[in-house]
């Protein structure tokens, strides 16, 4: 009972770990969607204000 106990506090421990990266893991991605999704509003915010109305497509902001 003994070698019971002591596994399943080394699977607890593993399985913390394990959920806590993926856990960080989700958190980078969805900051880094945020922060490409803001860009990206912000350029054609700049396109719009510079008075280009017409083809507003990314390689075309891209030029810009």
């Amino acid at each position: 009972m003994v070698k019971i106990i002591d596994s399943y506090k080394k699977y607890k421990k593993v399985f913390w770990g394990v959920g806590i990266s993926i856990l960080n893991i989700v958190v980078c991605v969805v900051a880094y969607l945020a922060v490409c999704t803001v860009q990206r509003n912000k350029m054609y915010d700049k396109a719009k204000d510079a008075a280009f109305e017409k083809e507003l497509t990314e390689d075309f902001i891209e030029k810009y």
